[in-house]
């Protein structure tokens, strides 16, 4: 019996000698995961939550770029649309509100300006007396570019 006493004390100091390097390891382990998994949780929020400041900043400042451009780019489109408007109620042809006459200076007009979806003259009534287009005439009275003029505005 001492021998099996001594048999199972052997292989139980063995056991418990390697017990705890064990205990040990699996101890350090959770501790260094219970501190670093908060530290990688906190690191990602704010990386995340700084990665959004900085986007959202770059697309505001890429926003009032663009919006920049486009006004001016505008602005610069109303200014020669004016102007093409004011020369072209100044040319004869235009002010002898003869439509044969008007027709080839309209055509000439959106020749220059392929942007120009119609070029056409209206009479008081608001409907075309002559157009680029070589359609039929139609009433534009209800249009706010029609209006407004009619009405006294710029």
């Amino acid at each position: 019996m001492t021998q099996k006493i001594a048999a199972s004390s052997s292989s139980a100091s063995r056991f418990l000698s390697g017990l705890p390097h064990t205990r040990l390891q699996a101890r350090l382990t959770a501790l260094l995961i219970v501190a670093a998994v908060p530290v990688f949780i906190i690191g990602a929020l704010f990386i995340n939550w700084r990665g959004r400041e900085i986007m959202e900043q770059q697309a505001a400042e890429q926003l009032r770029l663009v919006n920049n451009s486009i006004t001016k780019e505008t602005s610069a489109q109303l200014r020669y649309s004016a102007q093409t408007l004011e020369q072209l109620s100044l040319m004869p042809a235009i002010a002898s509100m003869d439509p044969d006459q008007q027709i080839a200076v309209l055509k000439a007009v959106n020749a220059a300006n392929p942007n120009y979806y119609l070029v056409h003259v209206l009479d008081l009534n608001g409907i075309n007396t002559a157009r680029n287009d070589d359609a039929e005439n139609k009433d534009y009275h209800d249009r706010l570019y029609f209006q407004i003029p009619v009405g006294g505005g710029p």
